[in-house]
């Protein structure tokens, strides 16, 4: 920057708590109200409008401050009013933003796995699960607001035609080379399908887990919400976790499991999943919850705004998962299965060793093992390999910059209609 004449004075760099969800960065640091007053002192002292630049998951903070700066303080905003980035804002630098979510987001939350730990040799991964294991990742990462609001947005409106898949479309008989050209009828086919569901579940089995061996009936039914939930003795119980037969979550079942409050209370604050559709944007933009979603909510007017989206391309990037699920996690907490103990920490741990199956329980490891948040039983299957479809070790990977699929540039498109925009894809 110093090259073509930037110094200190003309710069500041507005770092965040990328853990905090786009509400929490304001409502705990006063974010968006330091960045409004800086960007308009620098207005103040050069005379000049000012340049935003933001990186990956800075480009959605920027997108919901955008919404922000504009909106009634009585909503929660900012108060600036809707010329208010038309006067202090010459351009919106996004490099590689994740404005329309990343894939890589969900079994974070999911399972409390990235893709790097799962395909760790297993002498690592041992050691990484004996001291900061799933069931601990999960718990902390549930509590990131931020995760939640980087889950991937618009749904299978968006992510369910795989278009930028290989061998997406082959069940009906629709190739990616004319995808763009398809009806809705056609596009709404894709969708029911699954063509690209974000979730497979691969067991190996023509049951996933035998029912008539687990708690419940009817565990897994088509057309179900998928939801799982702790049962009243602390565990997951099979009658929890509904998958239906095709094996395929697509991505608003993923989503919308996720999303469930009894899951966590990070996703009640944070991002919420939208329909790719125009319908209701002026009341949703009221609502801060869809203020990180550029498919929910357009722009506020600034007509000479100028917006530069770049984009990386010819790198693997995270699409998609294969799972399975651990049977042997369904039936309860590890105490329950030990000994019949509906609550160890009541229970007098000199009497333990006096019930039937608890002979050679060791108390001590018991007591605190209930104390641990608990396992999923989701697990994503590593020994899932198509070179064909790109699959390896259980992630599928399509187009993109290892962070951002390449299509991630079209929501640029939508969102800069009438403004000078610039749409920049590097290889």
């Amino acid at each position: 920057m110093a090259d073509v004449g930037y110094d200190g004075s003309l710069m500041t760099m507005m770092s965040y708590d990328w853990r905090l969800g786009y509400k929490h960065m304001e409502e705990r640091d006063g974010y968006f109200t330091k960045l409004k007053h800086t960007i308009e002192a620098h207005y103040i002292t050069s005379g000049e409008k000012v340049v935003m630049i933001s990186h990956s998951m800075g480009g959605t903070v920027s997108f919901y401050f955008l919404q922000w700066v504009v909106a009634d303080v009585k909503i929660g905003g900012g108060g600036g009013g809707k010329g208010w980035i038309e006067k202090y804002i010459h351009s919106f630098i996004n490099i590689s933003g994740t404005l329309l979510g990343v894939p890589k987001s969900i079994p974070s939350l999911l399972s409390g796995e990235l893709k790097d730990t799962a395909q760790m040799f297993p002498q690592v991964g041992e050691l990484l699960e004996q001291y900061f294991g799933r069931r601990w990742r999960r718990n902390l990462w549930t509590t990131w607001g931020s995760l939640y609001g980087m889950l991937p947005k618009g749904g299978d409106g968006i992510w369910g035609l795989g278009a930028d898949l290989s061998h997406a479309n082959e069940d009906s008989n629709t190739s990616e080379d004319n995808t763009a050209n398809v009806t809705s009828a056609i596009l709404q086919k894709l969708i029911k399908l699954k063509a690209a569901p974000a979730i497979v579940f691969n067991n190996g089995t023509e049951e996933i887990c035998p029912i008539s061996s687990l708690e419940g009936s009817n565990a897994f039914e088509e057309n179900t919400t998928p939801t799982m939930k702790k049962s009243e003795k602390g565990g997951f119980t099979a009658a929890d976790l509904h998958i239906p037969e095709s094996r395929k979550w697509s991505m608003t079942e993923t989503i919308q499991y996720l999303m469930q409050k009894d899951q966590s209370e990070g996703g009640s604050y944070h991002a919420i999943y939208s329909l790719d559709t125009k319908e209701g944007w002026k009341k949703k933009g009221k609502d801060h919850r869809f203020w990180s979603d550029p498919i929910a909510t357009p722009l506020p007017k600034a007509p000479s705004l100028k917006i530069y989206c770049l984009y990386g391309t010819g790198l693997e990037t995270e699409r998609s998962y294969h799972y399975k699920v651990q049977c042997d996690k369904l039936s309860g907490s590890l105490a329950e299965k030990s000994c019949p103990i509906m609550n160890v920490n009541e229970t007098s741990t000199a009497n333990i060793s006096n019930l039937p199956g608890c002979n050679d329980v060791d108390v001590q490891d018991l007591v605190e093992q209930e104390d641990e948040p608990l396992e999923s039983p989701l697990l994503i299957d590593t020994t899932a390999k198509d070179e064909t479809q790109n699959i390896q070790n259980g992630v599928r990977f399509s187009d993109g910059d290892a962070r951002c699929l390449s299509f991630h540039s079209a929501t640029c498109a939508r969102n800069g209609q009438n403004r000078r925009m610039l749409i920049i894809q590097a290889g």
